[in-house]
């Protein structure tokens, strides 16, 4: 339900407890003196975390008990009301707690913990507002969520078997307490748009569509099969059971909440968050936490403009024939493959080897808009990772190759491994800090452009599409969400910065239907790729890409901010100084026309923005 926690599908997390020996350390400062107590109380959240929530546990952790983790009641989940209510509680709880140590006492390590967990816990109790607590929306919608965490469901042991079963019977109750809890929001005003009702409903009817082939039966089939756990005649009855359990219980269910949410068409608002009754606030804190940062939307704002308007030049500068190159590969295996054996060769650092898959996903588990997604492997056994494709939204092999880097080496796979070979405090690996893990994904794939797979110009243009298309989905869902935009203002905008407007409807009614959604990875993306920017003008030929990339990773997930903070003290112990110009910033507005009028050459209007972006994804889970 909340936020703070990655709920189900891969939250790897935990606390002081460390990860098996045989895991290869790429930095861990053993030389620290750390505060024991302090490191005793992470360790506690981690396991009342884990014990809270039956699918955390089991997509976190592949053998609870070492851990001293008693397994929670089976169900996919409770009562949104009970699970807002403790959200508030233990989020005053563990500030309590946290606010109780003297933060001079703990290690630099355990600084960057308890920044990361003190932003985690207050956005934690901000956010907890049942009228905007929307489960059904298109970008998190709790029936294509359930149906990938219930695809990606792992058989450790028997056992589980019989739990996959409980917990299929505890979809209907489940889904129902969720759709009365959207009804009470919807009777007092609160509910998402006609536009973002269309898309869910179409989400929900090609899944139900779906029967004998529905994705959960025949994923659990081919797992049946697979498993040398079961005898012959286990494989049939537990077959049969889900068969049974999905057709008659599960999509009667979901097709009653697409009935139910269609009688409230027209109850919500119907250009975003803006005008509606305390939605800019609510959307100010979604916002935020999504993009990972504490600055305004007007400082982000102006931050993605000048990110964008340099993009636009870039791009403007191209030749006519950039872009037509193609990467020189076949198959999803040979990209990854290649991808895995370079990083070090651009600057990355070297992580374990670990193992993976790359498979094709069924399209109906997932939204619309989905490329891809990265299954993150459990923290105490992180050498098997998973990475589901989207076949249908996959354009072209440059698209497979910049999806892979995304989802693989150097993106999610790879940072997820990094961070968890440092030996942390695991409960790190349960907050969700999105603009830190998507935009790392967006500057890696960028990145991994120019590993040597298209020409110069080729790989160049590549780059300026990715950084500004995300970017300007980013900027345009805080024009519309956070300004009160109409399409008309968006088409302004465009033009202003010499794009084509074309593309304003499209992008309109993306804001409207996945609001936030892109920011974390437009928003990550430009700080990320800024900071670097600014490192090696400060740094010259002293900036070293490798070392660089080790201060974003060496302390995991957290705000962009305290990534800024990070690297400048970098920058300044190596003898440079960062420009502070994006703290001190003109703010915005939506009335931006002065601001921007003449920024961009009028040649540059021919160039055309990509109307909808497809969105890759880390999967969370139910509530990601």
């Amino acid at each position: 339900m909340t936020d703070r926690l990655k709920k189900a599908i891969c939250i790897m997390c935990a606390a002081l407890l460390c990860v098996p020996a045989a895991v290869v350390s790429v930095h861990a400062d053993d030389s620290e003196e750390r505060n024991a107590d302090f490191d005793a109380l992470l360790q506690q959240d981690f396991i009342n975390t884990m014990e809270q929530d039956y699918l955390t546990m089991h997509f976190t952790v592949k053998d609870p008990d070492s851990l001293g983790i008693v397994k929670p009641a089976v169900q996919v989940g409770r009562d949104p009301r009970t699970e807002l209510s403790e959200a508030r509680s233990e989020a005053e709880d563990m500030l309590a707690k946290l606010r109780a140590f003297d933060y001079d006492s703990l290690s630099t390590t355990q600084q960057h913990d308890y920044d990361a967990l003190v932003y985690a816990y207050e956005d934690q109790l901000n956010r907890s507002d049942e009228n905007y607590s929307w489960l059904f929306t298109p970008g998190n919608n709790l029936v294509t969520n359930l149906s990938t965490n219930l695809t990606e469901f792992i058989f450790y042991t028997k056992s589980d078997f019989d739990d996959y079963i409980t917990l299929l019977q505890s979809v209907p109750s489940y889904l129902q307490a969720c759709l009365s809890f959207t009804e009470e929001q919807a009777e007092a005003g609160y509910f998402m748009s006609d536009k973002a009702l269309e898309e869910t409903e179409s989400q929900i009817s090609s899944f139900v569509a779906k029967t004998q082939d529905n994705p959960i039966i025949a994923d659990f089939n081919d797992d049946a099969d697979a498993s040398q756990l079961l005898t012959d005649g286990e494989r049939v009855d537990l077959k049969t059971q889900v068969s049974d359990i999905v057709i008659n219980q599960i999509i009667p269910s979901c097709q009653t909440i697409a009935d139910t949410l269609n009688s409230y068409k027209g109850k919500g608002g119907q250009t975003g968050y803006y005008d509606m009754d305390g939605g800019l606030d609510y959307y100010t804190l979604d916002e935020q936490n999504t993009a990972s940062t504490s600055r305004s939307l007007d400082d982000q704002f102006d931050e993605l403009d000048s990110f964008i308007q340099d993009a636009v030049s870039q791009l403007a500068s191209l030749g006519a024939n950039a872009g037509s190159g193609t990467v020189n590969f076949t198959d999803a295996d040979r990209i990854l493959s290649y991808l895995s054996s370079e990083e070090t060769n651009y600057g990355f650092p070297a992580i374990p080897d670990v193992t993976y898959t790359a498979t094709s996903l069924d399209p109906s588990v997932v939204s619309g808009n989905v490329l891809a997604y990265y299954v993150s492997s459990p923290v105490d056994d992180y050498t098997s990772n998973i990475i589901k494709i989207n076949d249908a939204n996959i354009s072209d092999l440059n698209e497979l190759y910049g999806t892979l880097a995304h989802e693989g080496y150097p993106g999610h796979l790879y940072q997820h491994v990094y961070y968890l070979a440092t030996k942390p405090n695991l409960i790190r690996e349960a907050c969700s800090f999105l603009g830190y893990t998507e935009g790392w994904a967006m500057y890696a794939e960028v990145h991994a452009y120019s590993w040597n797979v298209l020409s110069d110009s080729d790989a160049a243009y590549q780059q300026v599409m990715a950084e500004l298309n995300y970017a300007l989905c980013a900027l345009a869902d805080i024009g519309v969400n956070g300004m009160g935009w109409d399409e008309d203002d968006l088409s302004d905008y465009l033009r202003s910065v010499g794009l084509n407007t074309q593309a304003a409807s499209s992008l309109y009614e993306q804001c409207l239907i996945y609001p936030a959604d892109y920011n974390s990875y437009g928003y990550g993306l430009a700080r990320l790729m800024t900071l670097e920017k600014e490192a090696r003008e400060a740094l010259g030929d002293d900036f070293k890409l490798e070392d660089f990339n080790r201060v974003i990773l060496d302390n995991g997930p957290r705000t962009l901010d305290s990534v800024e903070d990070d690297v400048s003290a970098w920058v300044e112990a190596n003898g440079g100084t960062m420009r502070s110009e994006n703290k001190t910033k003109k703010s915005a507005s939506s009335s931006f026309a002065p601001v921007y009028g003449v920024a961009i050459a009028a040649g540059a209007v021919v160039i055309i923005v990509f109307a909808v972006l497809k969105k890759k994804h880390n999967r969370k889970g139910l509530a990601e």
